[in-house]
Order: structure tokens, then C-alpha cells, then sequence
């Protein structure tokens, strides 16, 4: 009870200083110099209340992120993801290790160093506790429903001895209970998360054994027993979970008006309080972000629905300001080679086809990387027919990107490094907070489709040829 009433107390400050509307800041300090020119990944993310990741690179030896909550900094890349739990006000130390992670700490408070560096410590004993794909051990896909139980016992098997490393922590009060309440949280929001990639990459083997609706339809269940708090895991496994019971896909992206409709009346049905509040305008802000068209009716649903006015007001700051967001603008710089200087819009005005999906990407997104064979068969099956794909590379350093441009066989014509990489103005006017990221756009600017099907969906040739068939 006592657990309870404290998560309680949380969520009532968290939405508090969610709907405030005042700004706050958590400021980071390099204490090791050589950070900023060694190969450590520098990206951090901050999730927001939509559930939208915000990039931000260390590019100073000194820098400041918005966090007007208590919130996670999301460290590292698709191999390896670091959070490090901040709350508004505070200033952090950062240190390296071993040159290839960060410590983050606090001076002076050793608590607070202690909470700073438990996810990092809690990695290098146990391996990553959180995966958007399957990647794990425990996520293999098996021939036998006995199999994929083994599976299960060992990700339930790890979840203890991470559960028993935390308890041990707080036993020894080197963290506060009101972190220890937190990380728990957190890994049993990780728990569920491998079981959700553990079923899916055995979907069609439960499937055949008529089980996986029902295992499905449980972890729904699992994770709406587990407090909402608003943390980039939580807030993914309750979208996993949402997409695994009404779609066919593991992270179910809406690109059309009936699908949208329908996610936001199973949340109204299925959620309340918070959760609800934040799933639902993350479906409503996914849906004008693929530029689907929105009535009326959809809107006032919506604000019947959603009591957070801190939600109600991203939605409608993005309502006010679409109409900026319609073309491409002329501040995104790139490099065309290591010496020549162009920008976007110049760039697809030139363009002989009329449709570019442009490619966002990075050498040291492993994903993107994986992507590329097939991106490959989908630009030479479609540039015939009036589509070309432009590569867009979000790397810091010039020396990387052209080896993994090499390395991939990317076309000079259509392949560029983009300047300010998370910070340059198309990435944030588009919020593009994880690579790889598809958008559909015309030679003219115009944006089509600003978040399209990853490269090996079926939905994104689906997507194209439709498009085409409806120039005909």
C-alpha cells in the first residue's frame, strides 16, 4: 500500500510540473575535455509528453537540456541504450569510461551519483535490459512452443537477479526510495518488453498453435498493472502492447484514417487517467505527423478525452504551426562531397523525378546500416517509375560518413551529409528523434508523408505504388 501511495505522490508531481508552463534545465558539464573528439557516441534523448524523443548532441563542454519533469537522458545508439534518471534544476558531471561510455554524477551527492550511475552499472552486469527489435538471446526464434517457454524462464530468470541487484542497492540506502520505486518500475517495464519480442519473433508458431492472441492479449493486461509512469520504456511497452492486440506489426505505425480511428477508441476503451492521456495524443500527434487527414470529429474527441492540459497543448501547438511544416525549407545545408556546400531544397528542385523519399541515416545506426541492401532493391525498382531515394547522413564527422557511403555503394548523386546533423533545422522542424526515418517529398519541398514505413515494411512499397497508381 505504502509502494502504492508513493507512486501515487509521484505521478501527482509529475503531472503538475508537466502542465506548469515554465521552463527548466539540466545542465551537463565535461570533465573530461577529450570526449568531444573521441568516438564516444555523443547523442542524448529526452522523451516528451507525446512520447516523441527530442536529439541532442554534446558539442560543448557545457550544455543544457530542456526538462520540465523528472525525466530519463537516453544514452548511446541501437547497440547500446544508457539511461540516466535527471530531474529539473539539477547540474551533472560527465565523465568517460574506458573511452567508450559516460558516467554521469553529481558532486558532492554521492545518492544521487549512485542513481545516476545505476543503469549504466546494472548494463555491465547483466546486459542490456531494453531492445526495440529482437536482438537478445531471448528474443531467438524457435521451432517448438517448448522452446520459446525456455525462453521465457530465462528473461523471467534475469528480470529477478536485475530485481535482486536493485534491492540490494536500496538495502544498503546508496539510492532513495523514490528511485528505487522508479527503476523498479522500470524493469518491470523491461520484463515485459522481451516477452512483447520473444512472442513476436515467434508470432507465427503461436499463431499456428492458437496462443498468441492470448499471450498477447495478457501482456496488454500485465502492462496495465504496472503504474504509468512517463519514461521512454513504459511508455513503449503500452504502445507494443496496443499494437501486438490490434495490428499485425510489433510497433504498429498509422498511415491511414481507419487505423488512426481505431487505435484512439481502443485507448478511450482500455486506458485511464495518465496512460490514457498520453497514448491517445501520441496517436493523435502520430497521425499528424504522417499528415493523415484529421476531421473535426477526431479533434473533439480527443479533447473530450484527454484531461492533461499539458497534453491538450502539444496537440495544439502542432495544429497552429502545420501549415509552417508543408514544405521543405532552405536552411537545411548539406555536403554534397567533403568540399562542396549545397541545401535541400536546391537540391530536390534539380531532382528529374517528381517524388524523393529521403533517407535518414547514420554509419553508427546499425539498423540503417541493415536497411541499405534493401533500400537499394526498392531505389532501382522504383526510379524508373518516377521515385528516387536521397540519402541523408546524420553523422558528426565528414571522415565516417563518406567511408560508410563507400562501404554501402550509395550513389554520389544522392547521397549527403547533413549539417548540424540533430540540430539542423529540418530534423527538428520534423522531430526526428531516432534513425532510420523515411519522409516522402516532392522536387518542389512539398512533404507528402513525413514518418513512412521503414525500408523492409511491405506497407512502404504498398505506400509508393499507390501513390503512383493515383498519378495515373
Amino acid at each position: 500500500m505504502k509502494t502504492r501511495i508513493k507512486i501515487f505522490l509521484f505521478l501527482a508531481t509529475f503531472v503538475c510540473l508537466s502542465d506548469a508552463n515554465t521552463q527548466n534545465t539540466v545542465r551537463l558539464v565535461l570533465k573530461d575535455k577529450s570526449i568531444l573528439k573521441s568516438d564516444i557516441v555523443k547523442l542524448f534523448v529526452t522523451v516528451d509528453s507525446a512520447g516523441f524523443g527530442t536529439p541532442q548532441l554534446i558539442t560543448k563542454n557545457e550544455i543544457e537540456f530542456s526538462v520540465n519533469r523528472p525525466n530519463f537522458l537516453v544514452w548511446g545508439n541501437e547497440k547500446q541504450l544508457v539511461p540516466y534518471f535527471v530531474r529539473p534544476g539539477e547540474t551533472i558531471s560527465v565523465k568517460s569510461i574506458k573511452g567508450t561510455n559516460l558516467l554521469l554524477y553529481s558532486e558532492g551527492n554521492l545518492t544521487r551519483s549512485n542513481e545516476l550511475d545505476f543503469f549504466r552499472k546494472l548494463i555491465e552486469r547483466f546486459g542490456n535490459f531494453y531492445f526495440t527489435f529482437p536482438d537478445s538471446k531471448y528474443h531467438l526464434k524457435v521451432n517448438s512452443i517448448d522452446g520459446i517457454d525456455k525462453l521465457a524462464t530465462g528473461i523471467n530468470n534475469i528480470n529477478k537477479e536485475r530485481l535482486i541487484f536493485l534491492d540490494s542497492c536500496f538495502k544498503i540506502k546508496s539510492i532513495s526510495q523514490d528511485f528505487f520505486l522508479i527503476a523498479k518500475n522500470i524493469l518491470a517495464s523491461s520484463l515485459i518488453n522481451d516477452l512483447q519480442l520473444l512472442y513476436w519473433n515467434n508470432r507465427d508458431l503461436l499463431i499456428s498453435a492458437s496462443k498468441y492472441n492470448l499471450l498477447t492479449n495478457r501482456l496488454l493486461d500485465e502492462v496495465r498493472k504496472i503504474e504509468f509512469l512517463p519514461y521512454f520504456i513504459n511508455f513503449i511497452v503500452n504502445r507494443k502492447a496496443i499494437s501486438m492486440v490490434t495490428s499485425k506489426y510489433l510497433n504498429f505505425e498509422i498511415t491511414d484514417t481507419l487505423s488512426f480511428s481505431k487505435r484512439l477508441e481502443f485507448i478511450n476503451k482500455e486506458y485511464v487517467g495518465i496512460a490514457k492521456d498520453f497514448m491517445l495524443t501520441n496517436t493523435l500527434k502520430s497521425a499528424l505527423t504522417h499528415s493523415l487527414p484529421i476531421s473535426d470529429s477526431h479533434i473533439s474527441f480527443y479533447l473530450k478525452n484527454c484531461m492533461s492540459q499539458n497534453c491538450r497543448r502539444i496537440i495544439q501547438n502542432i495544429i497552429s504551426n502545420k501549415s509552417k511544416q508543408k514544405n521543405i525549407s532552405s536552411n537545411a545545408l548539406l555536403f554534397s562531397d567533403t568540399t562542396s556546400l549545397s541545401d535541400l531544397y536546391y537540391l530536390l528542385s534539380t531532382q528529374k523525378n517528381e517524388y524523393i523519399v529521403l533517407d535518414f541515416w547514420a554509419s553508427w545506426c546499425v539498423p540503417c546500416r541493415k536497411a541499405m541492401p534493401e533500400s537499394e532493391k526498392l531505389r532501382k525498382e522504383f526510379l524508373s517509375r518516377g521515385i528516387q531515394f536521397m540519402y541523408l547522413s546524420l553523422d558528426e564527422d565528414i571522415g565516417n560518413w563518406k567511408l560508410a557511403h563507400g562501404l554501402e555503394k550509395l550513389p554520389d548523386s544522392s547521397s549527403f551529409l547533413l549539417l548540424k546533423a540533430f540540430n539542423s533545422d529540418v530534423v527538428k522542424t520534423y522531430n526526428i528523434s531516432f534513425i532510420p526515418r523515411y519522409m516522402l517529398v516532392t522536387k518542389y519541398g512539398k512533404v507528402i508523408n513525413a514518418d513512412l514505413p521503414h525500408v523492409g515494411d511491405p506497407r512502404l512499397p504498398a505506400l509508393l505504388n499507390k501513390l503512383l497508381r493515383s498519378k495515373k
